[in-house]
């Protein structure tokens, strides 16, 4: 698995419809125009989304195994 780090990506909108990689860890933080997670993105090890200032929800299909971080987000 790999690690995909977009942190600081603050135009990001929206994600590519589908992933030819497994991605075991995400780092996306400061992504502050994202919403939300792709459906495709259903198992990861270590999720930082801290700074996504308008992040809403997380896909129902995402299990996190190891640890999240969902500070300065809209998730409660």
């Amino acid at each position: 698995m790999c690690i995909l780090d977009i942190s600081g990506c603050t135009s990001l909108r929206e994600w590519p419809q589908h992933a030819s990689v497994q991605i075991g860890r995400l780092i996306a933080r400061g992504c502050s125009q994202i919403q939300s997670l792709p459906s495709w993105l259903t198992n990861l090890s270590q999720l930082d989304v801290r700074g996504c200032l308008n992040l809403t929800d997380l896909t129902t299909t995402l299990a996190v195994n190891s640890w999240i971080d969902l500070a300065d987000t809209q998730i409660e």
